[in-house]
This record gives C-alpha cells, sequence and structure tokens, in this order.
C-alpha cells in the first residue's frame, strides 16, 4: 500500500512536469520534448483515472478494519492503547483513522495532506490537462479530457464517502461538507463543459447557444505566438550562426536547410501570429477566421484547398488581419478572404485565382497578384 500510494504521487509528478512544460509552439508543431505530444495528452488523462481509481479502491479495502481497529483500541486502558496505535501500519492514511493519540493540529496535518494527495491532486492535473491542450483546438481530445475529468469526480463520490464511514458503506454523515461538495462538483462540472473549451463551445459548450465570447480568451484557450520563426525542423545551429545579422541569408539557409510546417487543416482560429515567420508553411484548408497575421511573412506559403475523404476544404481567412503581412509567392486560389485586413500587404506574385474577397480590405496593396481577374468582391 504504502509503494503503491508512493507510486501514484511520482507518477503524478510526472505527468504534471510534461503538462506545464508544454508551450504553445509544441502545441503548433505537434512535438513534445520526449513523448509525442498528441498521444501524451490523449492517454495520459485515462491512465491518472486508472491509477486514481486503483488507488481508491485499495485505500477502501483497509478502511473498515481500521475503524474496526479504532474501536477495539478504545476497550483497552489508556497506556495500552497509546501504544497500540503508535505500532499502526506507517501509512498517512491510516493515521487520520486511529492516530487520535496525536494533538489535534497533528491530526490537521495528516488529514489535509491525504485530501490534498487523493481528492485534490488528481482532479487539480486532470483540469491542468484539458487547459493546457486547449489552444491546440481539437474538440474531439478536449471531449476526451471532458469525459475523463467527469469520471474522476464520479468516483470521488463514490469513494470517498465509503472511506470516511465506519460501516464501509455510503453515508454522508454532516449535512454542510455535503452541499459545499455538491456545489464545488457542479462549479467543476460547469467550467469542465462550458468554459474550458476552444473557440465555437466544444461538443456541448455554452458558445454553441450564445455565439462567440471573447472574454473567455483570458483563460488562453488560443495560440499566442507573435515575433517567431516557425518551422517544424531547424537548420543546424553552425549555418544560422554564420546567417546571423543577415536577414536574407537567413530565411534561405532556413529554407534550404530547415523543414517548413504542415498546418493542413488545423484549427488555428484566433491564433496570435503578428510578424512571425511561417515561410513556405503548408496551410492547405487551416482555419485561420480571426487569426491575428500582422506582418507575419508567408512567402511561399500554400492556402490552397485540401482534399481529404473525398470532401474538399477550403483554407479559411475569414476576418483574418493580415496587415503588412509578406504574401509573395503564396497560393491563395479558392481560399475564403471575407472581411480579412489585407491593408498595406504585399502580395508580389500572390495567386488570387478565385479567392473570395467581399468585404476584404484592399487598401495599400503592395504590387499587383497573380489572379486578380478570378478573385470575388462581392
Amino acid at each position: 500500500m504504502h509503494r503503491l500510494y508512493f507510486t501514484f504521487l511520482l507518477s503524478a509528478f510526472y505527468a504534471a512536469v510534461g503538462v506545464f512544460s508544454t508551450h504553445d509552439e509544441q502545441l503548433l508543431k505537434e512535438t513534445g520534448a520526449r513523448l509525442p505530444l498528441l498521444g501524451f495528452y490523449l492517454f495520459i488523462p485515462w491512465l491518472v483515472l486508472l491509477f486514481h481509481a486503483h488507488l481508491l479502491n485499495q485505500f477502501l479495502l483497509p478502511s473498515c478494519k481500521l475503524f474496526e481497529f479504532d474501536r477495539a483500541l478504545g476497550s483497552l486502558p489508556p497506556e495500552q492503547e497509546h501504544t497500540q496505535r503508535g505500532l499502526s501500519f506507517p501509512l498517512i492514511f491510516s493515521y487520520v483513522i486511529i492516530g487520535t493519540h496525536h494533538s489535534r493540529p497533528i491530526r490537521w496535518v495528516f488529514r489535509t495532506a491525504v485530501i490534498v494527495t487523493i481528492l485534490v491532486i488528481p482532479v487539480a492535473l486532470l483540469l491542468t490537462i484539458q487547459w493546457k491542450f486547449l489552444p491546440y483546438h481539437n474538440t474531439w481530445i478536449t471531449f476526451d479530457h471532458q469525459v475523463v475529468l467527469s469520471l474522476d469526480l464520479l468516483l470521488l463520490w463514490f469513494f470517498w464517502p465509503r472511506l470516511s464511514s465506519r460501516s464501509g458503506h455510503w453515508h454522508l454523515h454532516r449535512r454542510w461538507p455535503m452541499w459545499g461538495n455538491l456545489v464545488l462538483t457542479f462549479l467543476l462540472l460547469l467550467g469542465i463543459w462550458n468554459l474550458l473549451v476552444p473557440p465555437g463551445g466544444g461538443i456541448v459548450g455554452i458558445e454553441r447557444w450564445i455565439g462567440y465570447q471573447s472574454w473567455l480568451d483570458r483563460i488562453h484557450r488560443n495560440l499566442d505566438l507573435p515575433e517567431r520563426t516557425l518551422m517544424r525542423k531547424d537548420p543546424p545551429a553552425n549555418l544560422l550562426f554564420k546567417a546571423c545579422g543577415d536577414a536574407e541569408k537567413e530565411k534561405w539557409v532556413r529554407e534550404e536547410a530547415g523543414e517548413a510546417l504542415d498546418l493542413s487543416g488545423r484549427d488555428l482560429r484566433y491564433a496570435d501570429l503578428s510578424k512571425s515567420k511561417l515561410w513556405d508553411a503548408d496551410l492547405r484548408g487551416a482555419q485561420l477566421q480571426h487569426a491575428i497575421l500582422e506582418e507575419t511573412q508567408l512567402q511561399g506559403a500554400d492556402m490552397r484547398p485540401i482534399d481529404r475523404a473525398g470532401v474538399s476544404r477550403r483554407t479559411d481567412l475569414r476576418h483574418a488581419q493580415l496587415q503588412g503581412a509578406n504574401l509573395k509567392d503564396t497560393k491563395l486560389q479558392e481560399a475564403q478572404l471575407q472581411g480579412a485586413d489585407l491593408r498595406e500587404a504585399a502580395v508580389y506574385g500572390t495567386r488570387f485565382q478565385d479567392t473570395e474577397l467581399s468585404l476584404a480590405d484592399l487598401r495599400g496593396l503592395h504590387s499587383l497578384p497573380i489572379g486578380w481577374e478570378g478573385q470575388r468582391l462581392g
């Protein structure tokens, strides 16, 4: 039991390190420091849930015996009772039940430690996993996190009253803690299913019914990557060092020796990529509605339609902020740019065939794009 308890805490700590070390650039590139990013966020929550359920079940088995032992010790002489209580199995959970020979502050510390490690840490870890993954904008993986966290709360309601009951049966013997826990559980479920969701509300989020709520962006649910050089694989450090200080040479080195990002079909809505470099990125079929792309360097990016499962999907740039963006040689055929802000954008060599530009702001465009005659302006 002691080994299981320690292993659970160690595993939770390891998972927490992996979660807190995840940053937006890793989410964009789908690469983790040591483990495959998507696999980590898909399977780790279920492992935490199963491990937590096993731990609670193992604690339930001896809890009834500890309560019976506590009753039996009450019939012994005080000195012998004190000695016997000190000889119990050295597990903090045991002293919560039979450690009455300790002072009240010590018993309070024991109980707090048990509540934090058995109740708070697993829930907080699963909540953090869901929150940290939000900027990736994958509705189904977020739904997976919501289900796991809801099941874990259900597990606590199933096991904890039994662990606290002398009979081992499900029993709530204190009215106010019960109502307080019910309210806390309700608030957690409300946040899990309605607040910690990608833009649009996920599967059943509140935004599905009342529309996009910008105040929810305060919980950091969109990618925030301004002023970055974003490539799937950077070129060797020695080549970058030689090109340091020469913007054109650095661009050439990154294009020739590096590997561009494949963001085809990705959900990048509301992402802040302002002043970043996305040279030659594959953005076919990407969702970039309301993305901030001010002064972003998108030279050579591919934003043509993508065909997946027999369905053609166009790159969506509706209401994207592209002020001052460098779109040189970008392929924008059939892209959706309704309401986009293209003021002062550099569009030399940009291919606009069959692009939808209704309500787009085109003031101050630099150079004449290719295929201008085929675009839709209304």
